[in-house]
Order: C-alpha cells, then structure tokens, then sequence
C-alpha cells in the first residue's frame, strides 16, 4: 500500500513538474516593430518566447529594409540590441540580422533578460559592443 501511494505521488509530481515546464516553454507572444524615420516602409515583428526565470527566445523578422549603409555611411550589418527596464541599463549585443538579399532579414537568439527594450541599429560589423545611432525598429517587452 505504501509502495502503491508513493508511486502515485511521485506519479503526480511529475506530472506537475512537465506541465509547469510546458507552460513555461509555450508562453509567447508576437510583437511588431515599430518603424523610423530612417526606414519608413521597413515592416518587422519579434516572437518572444519567454523561459520563465531563464529568459527569452527571439525571432526577429524584418522586410523591406535599405541597406545599412543607405543609413549610415560605412556600416554593413544591421544589428539587433536588447536594453533591460532597470535604470541605467546598458544594451546587449544580440547578433546581427541574417539578409536575404531581397530587402529581407531575420535572427534567431536569445537573452537572459525577461523584460527589456529591442532595437535595431546599422554598425560597421555585427560584433559592435556599443549602439551607434540612430535606434531603428524598437519594441518594449514587459514578461507577466
């Protein structure tokens, strides 16, 4: 009998340990970029998955950009940056826009931040360590 109500219990446990695990990795959300003035017609998106206390996955979705030197003389990569809410935060490199060559770009990352500020800028190479400006495309994400 005592063999019988452990296994049921340890049953149960686990049971509740996949789905909170489950939850945790479907938990999402589909933002639009906001667009600047240096890329008017730029439309963007970013799916944010959020980890629990772990983090974030990132999709970020962009079509029709200009070229990042059309933007800023020199830069070659559009790179995309995530600020934390706290003051004073500094922004963190998340990587570079992969184009496609017909005005289209994406990346797949992600941050060990769960709320944060996400934006673009044109740089001479995606292992910038600081944003150059202007910040293009920028979105706010606050997790529940």
């Amino acid at each position: 009998m005592r063999q019988r109500l452990a296994a049921i219990a340890y049953a149960l446990l686990l049971m509740v340990t996949v789905a909170g695990g489950i939850a945790t990795a479907i938990a999402a959300a589909t933002l639009p970029l906001g667009n600047s003035e240096q890329l008017p017609a730029a439309q963007g998106a970013v799916r944010v998955h959020t980890l629990g206390k772990d983090g974030t996955e990132l999709a970020i979705n962009v079509r029709r950009l200009l070229a990042p030197q059309q933007i800023r003389s020199g830069s070659q990569q559009f790179v995309v940056w995530a600020r934390g809410t706290a003051p004073g935060a500094k922004a963190v490199n998340l990587g570079a826009l992969r184009l496609d060559g017909h005005s289209n770009g994406d990346l797949h990352t992600s941050s060990t931040l769960t709320s944060f500020e996400l934006f673009l800028t044109c740089e001479m190479n995606a292992a910038a360590i600081m944003p150059s400006s202007p910040e293009l495309m920028a979105v706010q994400y606050q997790s529940n």
